[in-house]
């Protein structure tokens, strides 16, 4: 190296073309901080948009002297997911006093459940009835 030379591994700088670097660089700082000052730093207001949860509804088992209690209980497992032991107490609820609730969902998913029970009781000729109502 030369006398009054910095180097870098390949690349060799002379004090003033330090001195040069760093100048530019603090200006470059210096235009930035000014530019950044220049520009309004206020908060953006953003509109939140409020989701409402969906209206609940309520499924209903009326109770009718024709189907039998196992088919009632294995609709209650296969359709709105009851273990054994609730869908025994639905059934004999809605055989005691008239109707019970089975649960409680979205409306298109109480819906659904309630076509899809009527349906497959009504393929084997039972007249089991479920009714949707808003909780």
């Amino acid at each position: 190296m030369g006398a009054g030379r910095i180097g870098v591994g390949p690349m060799m700088f002379g004090l003033s073309e330090w001195r040069f670097i760093d100048l530019r660089s603090n200006f470059m700082l210096q235009s930035l901080g000014s530019a950044m000052s220049d520009i309004g730093l206020k908060p953006k207001l953003q509109q939140k948009t409020k989701v409402e949860k969906p209206k609940l509804y309520k499924v209903i088992l009326l109770n009718d002297d024709y189907t039998p209690r196992e088919f009632v209980v294995l609709i209650l497992k296969a359709e709105f997911r009851l273990d054994m032991a609730q869908a025994e107490v639905v059934m004999l609820t809605a055989h005691q006093k008239g109707a019970c609730v089975v649960s409680v969902y979205p409306k298109d998913v109480a819906e659904t459940k309630t076509t899809r029970a009527i349906d497959a009781a009504s393929k084997l000729g039972y007249p089991l009835q479920l009714s949707v109502e808003p909780e």
